[in-house]
């Protein structure tokens, strides 16, 4: 059956996991022959340019925003599968999302990041970890975004 494989991977660590997902990432999309999109920190971007540059040249792969610094948009509830509970002592754990004032300043220098090495802003932004109902109930959050040229957002994956 004829269909269309869409792959969103996100790009997180600035550390040698990243440059070497590069190096080994972009043989893998030409011998797949499908286009990706590389949602990429910025501080990512800035540890290893020259490695984005090439993958932003690439006509298969589009690279785009995950926040500068994986900061997390939106409280998060994670539950638990019964053997982890068991091993953190909880059945969920709850991570505060940032402030108002620390995800613009974050996402400004996400941007910043981006026309620096790749010499655009990005146009899509996915949200770290995703969220219940992605950011569709935060409106002052959408304002924030749309506000930093976001366009696009992959943040709705995560249940209640």
């Amino acid at each position: 059956m004829p269909g269309t494989v869409l792959l969103g991977i996100d790009v997180e660590t600035a550390d040698d996991n990243a440059a070497g997902f590069v190096d080994r990432a972009l043989p893998l999309v030409d011998r797949l022959d499908i286009p990706v999109t590389w949602y990429v920190t910025g501080r990512t971007l800035e540890r290893w340019p020259d490695r984005f540059r090439r993958a932003e040249a690439h006509p298969l792969v589009d690279v785009q925003s995950h926040t500068y610094s994986h900061l997390l948009l939106k409280t998060i509830v994670t539950r638990f599968p019964p053997h982890a509970a068991e091993a953190f002592g909880a059945p969920f754990q709850m991570v505060r999302g940032a402030s108002i004032e620390e995800i613009d300043a974050d996402l400004d220098r996400a941007q910043q990041a981006f026309d620096h090495v790749l010499g655009r802003r990005a146009e899509a932004l996915t949200g770290p970890w995703c969220y219940y109902r992605g950011l569709g109930d935060r409106p002052d959050l959408l304002e924030v975004v749309h506000g930093h040229g976001f366009r696009v957002l992959r943040t709705f994956g995560r249940n209640e």
